[in-house]
């Protein structure tokens, strides 16, 4: 995607319908609403990021700002090439000069996963044999 055209889709999602927690202190929480883009590529069709910012929030909050962003690409498992998230960053600005910016990376994806057979619970009774009555043996 990097080298390709992309299309930009915005998209906002207000208070009532949303369910983004920001949490200032443990006294002060609040449900905010959002905003946000995401990215596709143009040739492919797949997404290539996400990107969110919380709107809304509380005038005496300590949290000025927070958003994340998500890019997705495509990785390889067990022969087949799925897409995954590769990286995000989550980013809360608080306080007079606090921001806090993580960067986390996901790798080594892995397919996991098993084979068995469950017997049938209730399997056919032994059909009897020609000729003989169910007492004869």
């Amino acid at each position: 995607m990097e080298n390709g055209t992309v299309q930009v889709f915005t998209y906002r999602v207000d208070r009532r319908n949303s369910e983004f927690l920001v949490e200032g202190t443990k006294t002060l929480q609040v449900i905010v609403g959002f905003c946000g883009r995401i990215l596709l590529d143009s040739t492919t069709h797949s997404i290539g990021r996400i990107r969110l910012i919380a709107e809304d929030l509380l005038q005496n909050s300590p949290v000025h700002h927070t958003g994340m962003a998500v890019d997705y690409d495509y990785a390889s498992i067990n022969n087949h090439d799925y897409l995954v998230p590769m990286r995000a960053r989550p980013r809360v600005r608080q306080g007079v000069k606090q921001a806090v910016l993580n960067n986390i990376e996901f790798r080594n994806y892995r397919r996991f996963g098993s084979s068995m057979k469950i017997p049938d619970a209730n399997p056919e009774p032994e059909k009897q044999q020609r000729g003989g009555s169910p007492g004869d043996s």
